[in-house]
């Protein structure tokens, strides 16, 4: 028999107000991309909904926030 695993992810309430806003919005340096996910991972620990971590996806040319 086959062992199956199965994750459950769930993310913050106010994150996806948070992510929302910024929904396609560019961020042009590497710079203002790290700056993005720093303060995802501060307000994750302001909020107390997790500890330090935080994580983005941008297009590689354009910086263009995807997820």
């Amino acid at each position: 028999m086959k062992n199956r695993y199965h994750v459950t992810l769930e993310l913050p309430d106010w994150m996806a107000g948070f992510v929302g806003e910024k929904s396609g919005q560019v961020l042009a340096t590497r710079e203002e991309r790290m700056a993005f996910v720093i303060e995802l991972s501060r307000l994750n620990v302001e909020r107390g909904t997790g500890g330090p971590f935080a994580a983005a996806i941008f297009e590689r040319d354009s910086g263009k926030l995807i997820a």
